[in-house]
This record gives C-alpha cells, sequence and structure tokens, in this order.
C-alpha cells in the first residue's frame, strides 16, 4: 500500500511539474511557442531516426523498405 502511496504521489508531482513546464513555455515565448516547439520536435524526430537506422544496420537490417521486400521470398 504504502509503495503504491508513493507512486501515485510521485505521478501527481511529474504532473505538476510538467504542467508548469508548459505553461512557462507558452507563457514567456508567447506567439513563437508553436513554431518553436515544431522545430524541436521535427529536429528530435531526424535524431530518434537517425539512431533507429544505425541500429537497424548494426543488427544487419536494411534501412530500406524496397530492399526488404525483395529478399522476401
Amino acid at each position: 500500500m504504502k509503495a503504491w502511496l508513493i507512486d501515485r504521489g510521485l505521478l501527481v508531482l511529474t504532473a505538476l511539474v510538467l504542467a508548469g513546464a508548459a505553461w512557462a513555455a507558452i507563457h514567456y515565448l508567447g506567439e513563437s511557442y508553436f513554431s518553436v516547439s515544431t522545430t524541436v520536435l521535427i529536429i528530435v524526430l531526424f535524431v530518434e531516426n537517425w539512431r533507429l537506422q544505425k541500429l537497424l544496420r548494426e543488427h544487419g537490417i536494411s534501412t530500406r523498405w524496397h530492399k526488404r521486400a525483395k529478399d522476401r521470398p
């Protein structure tokens, strides 16, 4: 019961911190918030895609779907 209570408390604390961070970002960036957040999101997605492609290459898996389709019988 105690672990469950601590877990729920930390979950609420995390939600409050993230809500505060979101409010601060929107408040201080103003109208440029959406441009900045979209740019950051696109950069993060490209970096994640690059990381996943590198991981696939390390395991010998092609990162191109048309090359994988030719390998099938």
